[in-house]
């Protein structure tokens, strides 16, 4: 997927280019984040054709934009169905921008899966796994005693175009706001950024062009994108289900009880971070930091399946965009 990854990459920065033209003064970066993050997840992870950085009505955009604006606190319709759990039911039909998006994406989604499979020696590696499972049948009793292998059960159509608006719909928004609040810190930390632009050179040799495993090799940017996902956390908790009765540390857990493990809280404890409030990229350099205090994907099985990607696309969007732009704030940077 890099060579993917590299061409949107380059996409973004031409699409920069135009905006610094247009307005010298600077101009508003999420909205470029989240076309940048469209493009990725959809063209690269899935090889779903889009045009989000030309077109506003492109239907990943929209879609995106309906999912996010429905799960928004800001929604009343959202914040009613919060406080009152019961009327879920009866209030989903009110958010008629998310119901009218999701059953386009829902469509266009079909189409895709049924083109793919009808392609799939063509298929990006994602698409092609789902592929797989979707054409794997139930295997006897007898045949799985014989084999030693487990049964499947085989994915729908249905099931694999749910898959890829689960994959659209979670994973854009922490995507791009991730990418938006790494570029914040450059602007407002520009001697750590200096740092970051002196490590590109040396790894590229100065060309202007990166190969993943130079990316790999960028560990101060790796740091300064860690400790901007520390200070910013996009995704503040995670929940967990209590599998068993038990006792930690003097609590006390029920079996089936939710918990709300939030390290945008831990985050912000000496214990774990010393000076915790300062934005200290090499706070990580050696771990500086208690092992499992540190999940800016989750932890365990249910972590993040894009963890190691996804910082791979963080580094590499960074990296060309300062080997062609310096980062400042202007007076407008909020």
């Amino acid at each position: 997927m890099f060579p993917v990854f590299l061409t949107i990459t380059d996409n973004l920065t031409d699409q920069l280019k135009k905006a610094m033209v247009q307005s010298p003064e600077g101009f508003r970066i999420d909205e470029f984040m989240e076309r940048y993050s469209v493009k990725v997840i959809a063209q690269a992870f899935l090889g779903y054709p889009c045009n989000a950085f030309a077109d506003e009505d492109d239907v990943v955009l929209r879609y995106v934009h309906a999912f996010h604006d429905s799960t928004s606190a800001e929604n009343f319709i959202t914040g009613l169905a919060r406080l009152f759990p019961s009327l879920t039911t009866l209030l989903k039909p009110l958010d008629w921008k998310h119901k009218t998006w999701t059953r386009r994406m829902n469509r266009e989604a079909q189409t895709f899966v049924n083109h793919t499979q009808t392609n799939s020696c063509q298929a990006c590696p994602v698409m092609r796994s789902l592929i797989a499972h979707s054409i794997l049948a139930f295997k006897s009793k007898e045949d799985e005693t014989e084999s030693k292998l487990p049964s499947f059960n085989s994915l729908s159509e249905q099931d694999i175009a749910d898959q890829v608006m689960g994959l659209l719909a979670a994973g854009l928004g922490p995507f791009a706001v991730t990418l938006t609040f790494i570029i914040y810190c450059m602007a407002v930390n520009e001697g750590e950024q200096e740092k970051v632009v002196e490590e590109i050179k040396a790894t590229t040799s100065c060309k202007n062009i990166i190969d993943l495993e130079e990316i790999k090799r960028m560990k101060i940017l790796e740091r300064f994108i860690f400790e901007a996902m520390r200070v910013f956390p996009v995704a503040p908790g995670v929940t967990r289900e209590c599998v068993e009765d038990c006792v930690i540390f003097g609590h006390e857990f029920r079996r089936g009880m939710v918990i709300r493990i939030m390290s945008g809280a831990i985050y912000r404890k000496e214990e774990h971070f010393e000076q915790f409030h300062k934005f200290m990229p090499d706070r990580f350099k050696n771990g500086g930091h208690l092992k499992n205090a540190w999940m800016p994907f989750g932890l365990g099985p249910r972590k993040c399946v894009a963890d190691r990607l996804a910082l791979v696309i963080l580094k590499l969007c960074i990296a060309r965009i300062l080997q062609q732009f310096h980062i400042a704030a202007t007076e407008g940077t909020q």
